[in-house]
This record gives structure tokens, sequence and C-alpha cells, in this order.
């Protein structure tokens, strides 16, 4: 069952539930329902509930039910043992944690209403912007005095004054700068790395204001993201052959065979490509993750390739070549890659795994050319491909389940 379907249901069916577990998921949806139900609120009508049967606004489709659980859930905002917004039970933290949910982003919305009416066409009420919004409220609740967390207005006040550099930030946003943040969705590394750069704003501008991003991760967001430590993690991938945790694809859509054995001409076999890059997705997610890079292949697969045209692929330690997805850029370059790459998880796989964090799509350099790295950890739960195939890694080979084959191996996998 998909998710938006089950956080539809949860309010439902862990009503009065004693399982602390149901109680949250119970709160979590109660409080993502009431953000799209209520006409006070800054997202009304703006999120696809699947049980209403409503048409969100077209202009912020991708706000799903899910990625609204989901930014809630993941920051533990109405988690009883982390006592951020949870207040008395899980029945009056969805009123309590509601209203302080709903200001954040009425302020928010006040500030930049322009570029929030863009919805998808901006970054400032997508769905990506709503995992960072959910950090950054997790930090503002954190340094909040009782008294402030308390009063609704000594809230909105101090939540004003915080947030006001990252606002200033926003305001100056240019379409490139919106479509760079919006690039992220709500994978975790990326989403880490926004939120991170927005809250060093705010810790800048109040030095007394902590945020455990930034005192866990120290300088390491920064580091993260230079080409230096991008070209080594990179390189231990190039040394290795492929396994059960690593395998080597030559494009997301581009037909190689015809580019080096054929007549030269780049041409697109999307079904056929696509559905190779997908099932490696499904299958390293059902089994123990690991990474998926595209832009290499294997020279012995493509016997009577031109020499010339092979040998202008940079080799890798591991004896494969480097013909990199710059090949199949359109003009928007990474950016219109990475995007079409994620619509193509989201729509044959799913949004789970974006919503969960156990995808992260990044760019990467190896002579001079860009590949596209997929780290991939093991869901929790079945992944299918085309919501009717099951596939799983079976040491350096990826293997297609049927039959009483699923039960047992979701069964001794843990896959629920």
């Amino acid at each position: 069952m998909e998710s938006d379907i089950l956080w539809d249901l949860y309010e439902d069916l862990y009503a009065g539930s004693s399982d602390e577990i149901q109680q949250r998921k119970y709160s979590v949806s109660a409080i993502a329902k009431r953000l799209n139900n209520d006409p006070a609120s800054p997202l009304h009508d703006r999120i696809v509930i699947p049980m209403e049967g409503k048409k969100a606004d077209k202009r912020t489709r991708n706000l799903s039910l899910t990625s609204i659980c989901a930014s809630i859930e993941r920051e533990n905002l109405v988690n009883k043992s982390r006592q951020l917004l949870f207040h008395l039970d899980y029945e009056a933290t969805v009123d309590f944690a509601y209203d302080r949910i709903c200001r954040f982003l009425e302020i928010i919305r006040e500030q930049l209403a322009p570029q929030w009416d863009r919805g998808d066409e901006h970054y400032i009420c997508t769905r990506a912007s709503m995992y960072v919004y959910m950090g950054i409220l997790r930090d503002v609740v954190s340094n909040l005095e009782a008294d402030e967390k308390a009063s609704l207005g000594k809230f909105d006040k101090q939540a004003r004054t915080w947030i006001q550099p990252v606002l200033d930030h926003l305001a100056q946003l240019d379409d490139a700068g919106a479509a760079a943040y919006r690039s992220a969705g709500g994978a975790a590394q990326p989403t880490r790395e926004v939120r991170a750069k927005l809250t060093a704003l705010i810790a800048a501008a109040h030095p007394g204001f902590r945020s455990r991003l930034l005192e866990a991760a120290g300088d390491e967001v920064k580091v993260d993201t230079t080409p230096e430590l991008s070209d080594i993690q990179l390189l231990r991938l190039l040394e290795q052959p492929e396994g059960s945790k690593l395998e080597f694809k030559g494009s997301l859509s581009l037909d190689l065979k015809n580019y080096l054995c054929g007549d030269g001409e780049l041409r697109r076999q999307d079904k056929l490509i696509d559905e190779s890059v997908m099932k490696e997705i499904v299958a390293l997610l059902n089994s123990e993750g690991g990474h998926l890079v595209l832009g290499v292949i294997e020279p012995s697969h493509f016997p009577g390739a031109d020499p010339q045209r092979l040998e202008s692929f940079p080799s890798c330690p591991n004896g494969m070549a480097v013909c990199g997805i710059d090949l199949e850029y359109s003009d928007h370059g990474w950016d219109g890659f990475s995007t079409r790459l994620i619509e193509l998880i989201e729509t044959r796989v799913g949004k789970d795994p974006f919503y969960n964090g156990w995808i992260e799509v990044r760019k990467v350099q190896f002579g001079g050319k860009d590949l596209a790295v997929i780290a991939l950890s093991k869901a929790s739960r079945a992944q299918y491909l085309n919501k009717s195939e099951i596939f799983v890694r079976i040491g350096s080979h990826t293997r297609k389940l049927v039959g009483p084959e699923i039960v047992a191996y979701c069964t001794t996998h843990n896959l629920l």
C-alpha cells in the first residue's frame, strides 16, 4: 500500500490506540491533514489527501501527505521521548504541535508571499523546503525556554527573531538558486546540507543559538562538498569490482552500444535502459544497500568498439572506463539530468526511498567527466518496480523474485 494512503489512514486506524508508535503516527497524520484542511493554514488545499479525493493546487503538486508527515516524523517533533512539541499526551499534542507548526510556516509565508505562491516554480513552498523547515523548527523549539514554547505569542515573537536571517536570504534567491535548493528533494544528505547552510545564518546572527546539526557536523558539511573529498570517495568505488553492494551502469538512457560499436550517433532508448537502472535501484534497496554509479562501462561488454571513441573514456583503477553522464545532458546540465532521474525513481519505484532517506543522488567527477552516484540504504519494507516486480541482489547479479520466493525473502530479510 502506498505511503500516502497509509498516512491518510493512520488518523482513523490508530485513534485511541495504546501503542506509543501508533499514537505518534496518529498525531502526525492528524496534524498534516489539518494543515491542508484548515482555511487558516498556509498549506490549505496544497497537500494531496488520497481519501478526500481533492486535487492539490497544481503549483504545489509535490506536497504529498507523505512528504509533510515524513518531515515532521524525521525531526521527532511530536515524539514523546524528545519533548519538542509533545504536550501532555498524543491527543493534546495534535492541537499544541499543529498551532506551532502552522504559525512557523505562516511566518515564512507572510514575508515571502510571492515566492510561496509560485509553489513548485520556486523553492519556498515545495516538498524540498518542508523538510528543511521542519529541521529548522526543531532547532528553534530546542532553543526556547519553557514559557516561550507554552505561549503561542512568545513562540511567534522568538521564532520570528531567530529565523529572520534565513528569510532575508531566501528573499534574495533567484530562480537558479531556488532550483539548486529544490533539487535536494527530500533526500537526507542534500536536505541536511541546505538546512546546515540556512541554520548557520541563524547561528551567525544569534551567537547563543544552538543547533545539534551544526554541533555534530562541525565543518563536515563544508568538507563533504569539496571536490577533493568527492574524488576520494569516488576513487574508492572505482577501485572495486562490481559486487553485492556496487553496480556500474554506463547511462540512464543512451544507447552506448550504437555509439561505440555502430554509427557513433548518440540515441536514446529510454524504456530499455531506464528499466535496467531502476531494477538495480530496487535490488539494492531490497538487499543490503550500496552504490549504483552511472557513467561507467565495462569495455569488454562492447566488442568491436571504435578504438578512438573508447580511448576517449578515462580508465578506472578497476579496469572499467568512464564515459560520463555528460553525454546525455540537456541544456539544463546536471540539474535537468538529476531532476529526470529522481522523477523516474519516484514514478517507477516510488517516493518512499526519498521520504525515508534511503536514497541520495550526488554528482562527482573523474577524469573531467561527471558521474551520478546513487547511494542506497536497505529499505525497511519491500520495494517494487512498477508496483509489480521485486528484485534483489545476489552477489554481483540482480535477480527477480517470483511467487513464493517473494514472501520467503521478505520474511527472512525483515522487509515488512
